[in-house]
């Protein structure tokens, strides 16, 4: 019998590994029933449903497999030793037994952060209105974090200091960007050391986009003649002079409600 495990580590607290079990019959003659496949971590494979039902193995064929997916959790260093005991009977009824190990070792989270920047609004108009930007830290390892800090060339305003970010801990920062007239695309990074004395860092991007909405009607002929009672004709061509679609879109006139669309 075989056992393997996939992944063989896990990052703290833990994750699902996926175990293979495969009994093989060595004999050259016998048949082999597989009456019990029992693991010291996970129980009674046969019994509790996490594998089939016994089968006959006859020898030289293709050998019996299982697969089934179970959590190893723990601290950085615990290592999960499972052992499975495959037990069966020839065509003689002797009893026979192998065993297998397979082990999965759960290694310390690194320190890492994450970062997110948003822009509200994403979407302004070219006269120059402000975007206030959200920045989002987040200590995403197991250990403090310290001289924290986030620069963002493109907007200096966002820049700020942090210092020491908690294991887990997250901090907020609105930062207002005033005057915006052209479509741009800002990248916030944010670096920190740990107690191990490397750094760790992250970066995100918030896009803004410029709009110059615009709209164009012409009514022709500018002037015309018509006898009393007559029918004057007009035409009407509206036209979008911007840069983004418009919607909604409706003509009305007054003096010629004929026209209106």
């Amino acid at each position: 019998v075989t056992k393997r495990a996939n992944p063989v580590t896990v990052t703290e607290p833990g994750g699902d590994v996926t175990f293979e079990v495969v009994v093989y019959n060595t004999s050259p003659s016998d048949r082999l029933v597989l009456t019990s496949l029992v693991d010291n971590v996970h129980g009674d494979l046969l019994a509790n449903g996490l594998c089939q039902p016994p089968i006959t193995l006859f020898p030289g064929r293709d050998p019996y497999r299982c697969s089934f997916t179970a959590e190893v959790s723990g601290s950085g260093g615990y290592e999960e030793r499972n052992t499975v005991v495959a037990s069966g009977t020839d065509d003689d009824n002797v009893a026979v037994e192998a065993s297998d190990e397979a082990s999965v070792t759960v290694i310390d989270r690194p320190p890492a952060m994450s970062l997110t920047k948003q822009a509200q609004p994403e979407q302004v108009f070219a006269s120059g209105e402000p975007v206030t930007f959200t920045i989002i830290v987040t200590n995403t390892g197991d250990t403090v974090l310290n001289n924290v800090a986030v620069t963002d060339p493109l907007a200096p305003v966002c820049d700020a200091t942090i210092g020491v970010l908690a294991s887990g801990a997250s901090t907020s920062d609105d930062c207002t960007v005033t005057g915006v007239t052209a479509d741009f695309s800002t990248l916030a990074d944010v670096v920190g050391t740990h107690p191990a004395g490397g750094t760790v860092s992250a970066s995100d991007t918030a896009d803004v986009d410029v709009i110059a909405p615009a709209i164009d009607v012409q009514k022709t002929p500018d002037s015309q003649q018509v006898v009393t009672g007559g029918t004057a004709d007009f035409t009407i061509t509206v036209t979008n002079t911007g840069d983004v679609a418009l919607t909604n879109v409706v003509v009305t006139d007054a003096l010629a409600p004929a026209c209106d669309t």
